[in-house]
């Protein structure tokens, strides 16, 4: 767990912020900043009897101050928190500004912590709204969101009809229902399962829709995402880094490079020339590690820069050149025997008769028709 939190200075001059009591104040840094916070924004897994005993509280002050928290609203009606005490998780609809992930790295560590959160209809609205924010902030951040909650949401995907159903909610509530909030007395005496109780409860007036989770639309099987260039250079690049060094695990493409990889497509390079050039990466001795650092350096951003890319063309084409002339086909398609192996008793029997004067058959191509038979 990280030692540091982030919180954003313009808490401080938020109109929300400052209509808080200083103890409603104190509750919300400590929902900013407390030891049950991690990298996953917003998501807090976190009891009411927990969180009063942490902030030396009784139950009911507790209670009075989450009561502030749920009614400071902004213009789009989001309170600055919700929580379903029955399921001990409390959700900041917009605490995504404050633990802003620098690189899909960390959206690919939310894959454990998001297991770890416990089913709700909390849970369901986070997905949604975490989802429209990752998408803000690059197509690599998407693929990894997807690949961090991807059970997750194959599931909700089979639940999609009733979502909806859910989601779509009468003339007079147009809220959908999932941003349904239990409130401390709810969940703390009703019976019921916290979905079905979350259900009942009245609906917040935050306009978020099930619909936006999948863009692609919600009916049928969603239709795959089309190909850039650049995301089959970086496919290229991958593939040919599997071959020369097996146990790499795979990547995503970061913003950074693929508008770099865009950059030379516009400048004139072909998808083509830019395979050639991750070919030609794992053909640079420099960058295998001959140098004097004994440092490799195979990283898809050594490929695009302006000093590297001709260069490690040049090495590709020459390489395949070479293969050409010895005959050699290319390393992602061998060459297939043209027949079988001999087996031991064949290779036996020929070699016997090698010992007895005659050339084996398997030989008679190499000396010449006048070999003795």
């Amino acid at each position: 767990m990280s030692r540091f939190r982030k919180v954003a200075a313009g808490t401080w001059g938020d109109e929300r912020f400052r209509s808080l009591s200083e103890p409603a104040q104190r509750l919300w840094f400590y929902l900013l900043t407390g030891p049950e916070v991690t990298s996953l924004p917003g998501l807090i897994v976190v009891g009411r009897a927990g969180l009063a005993e942490a902030l030396g509280w009784s139950p009911s002050k507790l209670d009075r101050c989450f009561a502030e928290l749920e009614r400071a609203t902004n213009e789009e009606g989001v309170p600055m928190a919700k929580a379903d005490w029955r399921a001990r998780l409390v959700w900041l609809p917009k605490g995504y500004r404050h633990n802003v992930p620098h690189n899909t790295n960390v959206i690919l560590g939310w894959k454990e912590l998001w297991r770890a959160v416990p089913e709700c209809a909390l849970k369901h609205e986070a997905l949604i709204v975490l989802r429209e924010f990752v998408a803000t902030l690059g197509e690599s951040f998407v693929t990894a969101f997807e690949s961090a909650v991807d059970r997750y949401v194959a599931v909700r995907r089979r639940d999609q009809p009733q979502e909806r159903a859910i989601a779509g909610g009468s003339k007079d509530n147009e809220a959908p229902m999932v941003d349904a909030v239990v409130s401390p007395s709810t969940s703390t005496s009703t019976a019921h399962p916290p979905t079905r109780a979350c259900a009942r409860a009245p609906a917040a007036p935050a306009p978020v829709t099930a619909s936006s989770l999948f863009p692609e639309g919600v009916q049928g099987e969603s239709s795959p995402r089309r190909r850039s260039p650049a995301d089959e250079v970086f496919e290229h690049y991958l593939a040919v880094r599997k071959r020369h060094r097996p146990k790499t695990r795979g990547g995503v493409l970061e913003p950074k490079d693929r508008r770099a990889t865009e950059q030379r497509l516009k400048a004139g390079y072909t998808v083509e020339d830019l395979k050639r050039g991750c070919e030609g990466l794992f053909l640079s001795p420099h960058h295998l590690g001959d140098n004097d650092r004994h440092t490799e350096y195979l990283a898809f951003r050594y490929i695009l820069r302006d000093n590297n890319l001709d260069a490690f063309i040049a090495l590709a084409e020459a390489a395949e050149r070479r293969r050409r002339g010895a005959g050699i086909s290319s390393p992602q398609a061998p060459a297939e025997p043209s027949e079988p192996p001999l087996s031991a008793a064949e290779l036996k029997a020929e070699m016997d008769r090698f010992r007895e004067g005659a050339v084996p058959e398997m030989f008679r191509e190499v000396l010449g028709e006048g070999a003795k038979a």
